[in-house]
């Protein structure tokens, strides 16, 4: 018997060994998809061009061509709330939404040129290889998969979970409150400030700015929670919280009140097992409409709905709603601008401004002397005189990238980036229709999406710190009492 078990331990240890090699795979169907549609669409651009493509032309084709068809394999395989999926339109709508409008009519970014000034294709030449780059570094290193079998589920207690994300939304609110009478003596002074106004009233004020973090978590998840399991009237609760944040995005002029729960909650709910539906076409459009107006009600805040809805209606026209000048144009401008003139190698950062996570986590009254963001170096240095205090474009990680490395940076750094996004993938797929992993995945899916147009440092306090570590107390306090998490 003893013989015969030692005879066996052999074929036990391959079939391991096969078995662990069946888990780490490369999942070639995204990626493979990308990397036959990038050549197909640039020769098609050369031959359509009579084989006098210009570089800048063949190298956004080679983007388009990529990301089309791993998008369409991605949403087969994963769903359209796949991580990889937030993450390439992001990468796309901040990097090569310009240069290609640029490229159909040099008129059509006008934002952009308005604030960078002129261009000609080749200028677009660089920033573009960049993109590239990190957008093959990204598929290659998403590929990577790590399958497993279901995760346990934390259970959630529906009822717990409302109150307590009540409770977090209270005190966001109160502590939004509380930072406009420091900053205007007056707890609605926000509503009447100017964009510009605000923007220098509030800073060194972001430890109160939690607060609204905190009304965003418990919004979304009140969001999630009852459009995923409450049929009607879930919906129209749904609906009533993104027209509530909706209204708080016309009346500050900030996009990003509506849009971080309006992405949470359709991501969040459809994680957990809600089927979109056309009603679902509903809450698109309570999203879409304060995202597409507000750019243009901004011009006029402080001074009453009213005047800001007769200034919309009568300003807005085609180019308004042109998605390269919406806020495009920011993350793009660094990176064109930092291309054109950063001296390789004697302006590189070398990684420090990755170091700048930890620098910059302590707020300002702890930490006085701390270091300044890279996307408040860049803001100083182009806008020089007229620059103010928290004046910036947003910073594109593909810029920052390339500031620490130079060329080498954007596939250095996003060969890193897809293989975390990897992992992120495989554990959501371990978790599918568990209502804890669909708010801790929805509060970040805001993030994913805006993570091209911010530093890293940036990603990791304004997502780590202050949206992640209150999500899982939420989710920690909303559990079912008596369960134990697997």
């Amino acid at each position: 018997m003893a013989r015969a078990l030692a005879w066996q331990s052999p074929d036990v240890e391959v079939e391991a060994e096969r078995a662990v090699r069946a888990a780490r795979a490369v999942d070639g169907w995204p990626l493979g998809a990308a990397l036959v549609g990038a050549p197909v669409a640039a020769l098609a651009a050369w031959i359509w061009h009579d084989l006098d493509a210009s570089p800048a032309l063949i190298l956004a084709a080679l983007f388009v061509g990529a990301v089309v068809p791993f998008l369409v394999v991605e949403t087969w395989r994963h769903g359209v709330t796949s991580p990889a999926v937030l993450f390439v339109v992001g990468l796309a709508y901040y990097h090569v939404v310009i240069p290609i409008e640029y490229l159909v009519d040099p008129n059509l970014p006008r934002s952009f040129l308005y604030e960078y000034g002129m261009v000609s294709a080749r200028d677009l030449v660089t920033p573009l290889v960049a993109t590239d780059a990190a957008l093959l570094a990204f598929l290659v290193g998403y590929a990577y998969t790590r399958r497993r079998g279901p995760a346990a589920e934390y259970v959630i207690d529906p009822k717990r979970l409302t109150r307590f994300a009540a409770i977090f939304a209270a005190v966001g609110i109160a502590m939004y409150l509380t930072m406009s009478l420091v900053a205007t003596g007056s707890l609605f002074g926000i509503f009447n400030a100017s964009y510009r106004d605000r923007d220098e009233l509030f800073f060194g004020l972001g430890s109160l700015g939690v607060g609204l973090q905190l009304v965003y978590l418990g919004a979304s998840a009140l969001g999630i929670l009852w459009l995923s399991r409450r049929g009607l009237l879930g919906m129209i609760g749904a609906v009533a919280i993104l027209a509530l944040m909706g209204l708080h995005t016309f009346l500050v002029g900030s996009k990003m009140h509506v849009f971080h729960v309006g992405i949470a909650v359709l991501v969040g709910a459809r994680v957990a097992g809600w089927r979109i539906r056309a009603s679902a076409l509903l809450l698109v459009a309570v999203l879409l409409i304060p995202l597409l107006f507000v750019g243009l009600t901004r011009n006029r805040l402080g001074q009453g709905v009213e005047e800001m809805a007769e200034f919309a209606a009568d300003e807005a026209d085609a180019e308004s709603f042109n998605p390269a000048n919406l806020d495009a144009y920011g993350p793009y401008l660094t990176l064109i601008y930092t291309t054109a003139n950063l001296r390789v190698p004697a302006d590189l950062k070398w990684g420090g401004t990755y170091l700048q996570i930890l620098t910059l986590m302590p707020p300002r009254w702890m930490y006085p002397g701390r270091p300044t963001p890279i996307a408040d170096e860049f803001a100083m240095e182009f806008l020089g005189k007229d620059y103010y205090d928290n004046a910036g474009f947003g910073y594109s990680s593909v810029t920052e990238a390339y500031v620490n490395f130079g060329a080498v940076g954007p596939p250095l750094v996003f060969v890193l980036i897809g293989l975390g996004f990897g992992a992120l993938r495989d554990a959501l797929e371990r978790r599918r229709g568990q209502l804890a992993a669909a708010i801790v995945y929805a509060t970040g899916a805001p993030w994913i999406l805006l993570t091209l147009r911010y530093p890293l440092s940036g990603v990791a306090k304004g997502y780590g710190l202050m949206m992640l570590v209150p999500t899982l107390a939420l989710v920690w306090l909303g559990r079912r009492r008596g369960e134990v998490v697997g």
